[in-house]
């Protein structure tokens, strides 16, 4: 894939950080003796439809060289552990999610852009070395592999095999005990189709029935055969000055939900590949999808819950903004969406109401990434690498936790 020379140039400049180098950690606000952090609000005072900033961290490192920050890898919840990562820092920081401790480092070779994947037996990610990293909870290195591009996007698991997707338009699957080759995909780019620049970007790769569904950047998205990695179909779908599929296909009620980045979005008849229907619109983060019903984050700033068996538009919020809207999260209080170009915001699922908005007294520079939800805690990475750990609680409520907290997510 073409990709932007001042993105590569700022990603070579990217120093790495000792995972020793505690005075670093010092003076970034991580030393776990005394970490830093804020308390704005009384954790136990009833907000009804909002949040508490519980506490806030700045992330250690050295920020690339670049005109903008953008920090894309959003955080994943592992019992009491919150994964999180930096642009500036070479690895995955392990914090302690209840009040921000740190509790490990998981080395990488360069800065790790996408979410980590957390199992039972141990942590998956990708970083922007090109490389793939299996640790243990324990914090030993279980492998690394090198998959040729840098990866940007979260690696899928599927029982014992990993499934990457880099830049230069590959998937590669991977031996989860090992790390070893099973097999490797390069897609031959549509030369008809290959636009004068590609964005630096790939969808992860989507595991449906026995394919993995991967798109890539002149706009096509290619079934390959889960276990062989052969190509089985593949279909049209980007558009426009970026045909590139940087939101992963979505499956749904009313088909295979794929976007370009420039345009469209459109639903796709997994049995003739036909188009039921189309928006012109362009995505980039991933659509959250229940049933019949699905909300689609756009490149414009603008939020759309929709019908996925008629492409019908139900609602749309505006952030009034031409940012990137993050993936939105469904919560007990509402739905939670970050903003590139502003904040956190808290939409009614129903109305498409605002019922809520993260408004610091300082600049926050934006959220690129989705926010993470575990229990009654939620989780944010602003592009000034700072983490925000929020607390929702409903007014006048008997119980300890709230609706849609499970067992193993309840705090102390």
């Amino acid at each position: 894939m073409i990709a932007s020379f001042v993105v590569l140039f700022a990603l070579g400049l990217e120093p790495a950080l000792a995972a020793g180098d505690q005075g670093h950690f010092t003076r970034s606000g991580l030393d776990p003796s005394a970490p830093p952090r804020t308390t704005v609000l009384d954790p136990a005072a009833p907000m009804g439809g909002q949040l508490h900033l519980l506490w806030s961290l700045d992330l250690p490192g050295v920020p690339p060289p670049t005109a903008s920050r953008t920090e894309t890898a959003a955080p994943a919840t592992w019992g009491d552990r919150l994964y999180v990562a930096h642009a500036g820092y070479h690895g995955l920081i392990v914090l302690d999610r209840r009040d921000g401790d740190l509790l490990q480092l998981l080395p990488s070779r360069g800065p790790v852009r996408a979410g980590a994947v957390v199992g039972a037996d141990g942590v998956f990610f990708a970083d922007g070395a090109g490389y793939v990293w299996r640790y243990g909870h324990d914090g030993t290195l279980s492998w690394e592999r090198y998959v040729d591009a840098p990866v940007l996007a979260t690696v899928t698991r599927d029982k014992d095999v990993v499934y990457v997707a880099n830049v230069e338009d590959q998937v590669y699957a991977l031996d989860a005990g090992a790390g070893t080759l099973r097999w490797r995909h390069a897609h031959p780019l549509d030369a008809a189709r290959r636009a004068p620049l590609t964005l630096y970007g790939a969808p992860p790769a989507v595991l449906f029935q026995k394919e993995i569904l991967a798109g890539f950047s002149d706009g096509f998205l290619v079934a390959l055969d889960a276990a062989t990695g052969e190509p089985r179909w593949q279909a049209q779908v980007g558009e426009g000055a970026y045909p590139d599929l940087i939101a992963p296909v979505v499956p749904s009620a009313g088909g295979l939900l794929v976007g370009g980045y420039s345009e469209p979005l459109v639903s796709l008849d997994p049995g003739n590949l036909t188009q039921r229907w189309r928006l012109d619109v362009g995505s980039a983060a991933p659509m959250r999808v229940d049933g019949e019903i699905a909300l689609h984050s756009g490149i414009d700033g603008k939020l759309r819950r929709l019908n996925t068996r008629t492409g019908e538009l139900l609602w749309t919020w505006d952030s009034k903004t031409s940012g990137t809207l993050t993936t939105a999260v469904p919560t007990g209080i509402g739905l939670l969406v970050g903003g590139s170009e502003s904040t956190l915001y808290v939409i009614d699922p129903e109305s498409g109401a605002q019922k809520w908005h993260f408004y610091p007294d300082y600049l926050l520079s934006g959220i690129t990434a989705a926010p993470a939800v575990s229990g009654e805690m939620a989780y944010a990475v602003s592009n000034a690498g700072t983490v925000y750990a929020f607390r929702a609680r409903a007014p006048q409520r008997p119980e300890p936790d709230p609706p849609w907290a499970g067992p193993r997510d309840r705090l102390p």
